[in-house]
């Protein structure tokens, strides 16, 4: 998978220490890699709970989905508590050629509340969104994002999602170069079904 800035960012001794306490506080985009490194490269990792403590501006960096799939033995997805408390993600960067992209790749069944991701842009393969490519049942509250996306089967907050639960999140996203009024791409693709002939029981 594609491993953007991550690996050079992450901080050994920051991820022991939030592993002791049981929570990864964070505050710098290192200690947000850092976070990412660890979900992706261990199984253990994936019911962690992160907590933004301030503002972080990802300018310059380029951002690697949090939960991948490679194969029917190597599945890593994403299923961490992530609250945002009230800050936001700055200048998120994912240019990916692979499936799966935003903050979140693949996720199934996590938590992500209370945040914001300003001035996001998003560009790959099939099933992209600034939060998460692929989303099934996780639940997202109190989310707002803003940006581009780019790619097959794009939305805007979330790409292909399935039996989420999405409560007061807003967004203001063009995806592939028109502006998206839906919060996921299966939204939109509901909201164009067409039926024809309709039969009406009395």
């Amino acid at each position: 998978c594609d491993y953007g800035d991550i690996p050079k960012l992450a901080d050994a001794d920051y991820i022991q220490q939030s592993l002791n306490e049981g929570v990864f506080l964070v505050s710098t985009p290192e200690e947000l890699a850092s976070f990412n490194y660890y979900v992706n490269t261990n199984a253990g990792g994936q019911y962690l709970f992160m907590q933004l403590q301030n503002d972080i501006d990802l300018d310059g960096y380029a951002w690697a989905p949090m939960g991948w799939s490679a194969d029917a033995n190597s599945d890593y997805p994403f299923t961490c508590l992530v609250d945002g408390s009230g800050y936001a993600i700055k200048n998120m960067t994912v240019n990916t050629n692979m499936s799966d992209a935003g903050f979140i790749g693949w996720e199934t069944g996590c938590y992500v509340g209370n945040i914001t991701f300003e001035n996001a842009f998003v560009s790959g393969g099939n099933c992209n969104g600034i939060i998460t490519g692929q989303a099934i049942c996780g639940v997202y509250e109190n989310c707002h994002v803003s940006g581009q996306v780019s790619g097959s089967q794009a939305g805007s907050m979330l790409g292909y999602e399935a039996n989420c639960t999405i409560r007061s999140c807003t967004a203001d996203v063009t995806v592939n170069g028109e502006l998206f009024e839906f919060l996921s791409w299966n939204e939109k693709e509901k909201s164009e079904i067409v039926i024809e002939n309709p039969v009406e029981i009395t």
